[in-house]
């Protein structure tokens, strides 16, 4: 590894180090500020399930985002992107949704729905890969503007395999349900 190359993965490193302080030193207060649903934040997103299997065809993961109406807002959205990254990688690469329909795209709740949940599943997925989603937030207020956005990420979903299986050009995604 070149000089080079040691600084900018001990800067990423230290940046990431941060961030995780921050976010972890700011998620109690973020929670208690929402005052929505009691002590819960408005918004989650979640890795529901992992499946991990010798054959690629049985490996899948599934990710959940849910968003609960603030007061004021009108409407709210969501978009779920998947993510990977291969080993020794330092950060993660968004998979391209080609032919997954829903992945990738901005999905909005009906009007009056206090509690908006979406679920994709990506399976096929690549050998020695990690997975995680990153879900995207949107509240509008009664005019239609945006009002307030979160961006949370999952964690990840670690997949076993052998060297030569590595590649994400098969990894496919399809809808669960609303």
């Amino acid at each position: 590894m070149s000089p080079i190359d040691r600084r900018l993965r001990a800067a990423a490193c230290a940046a990431l180090g941060f961030a995780a302080a921050l976010a972890l030193g700011g998620a109690g207060a973020a929670a208690a500020s929402a005052g929505t649903n009691g002590d819960r934040p408005p918004a989650s997103a979640t890795l529901e399930k992992c499946v991990t299997a010798g054959d690629q065809l049985e490996r899948y993961a599934t990710f959940a985002g849910r968003m609960v109406a603030l007061p004021d807002t009108t409407g709210m959205a969501m978009r779920i992107d998947v993510e990977e990254r291969a080993p020794g990688h330092l950060f993660f690469r968004r998979v391209e949704g080609a032919g997954s329909p829903g992945l990738g795209a901005w999905r909005a709740s009906e009007p009056g729905v206090q509690i908006f949940k979406d679920v994709k599943q990506v399976s096929n997925l690549s050998a020695q890969l990690e997975y995680r989603a990153v879900v995207r937030f949107r509240w509008s207020g009664p005019k239609g503007i945006v009002v307030k956005r979160e961006v949370l990420r999952t964690p990840a979903c670690r997949q076993p395999g052998h060297v030569g299986q590595v590649g994400s050009e098969a990894a496919t995604a399809r809808m669960l349900g609303r």
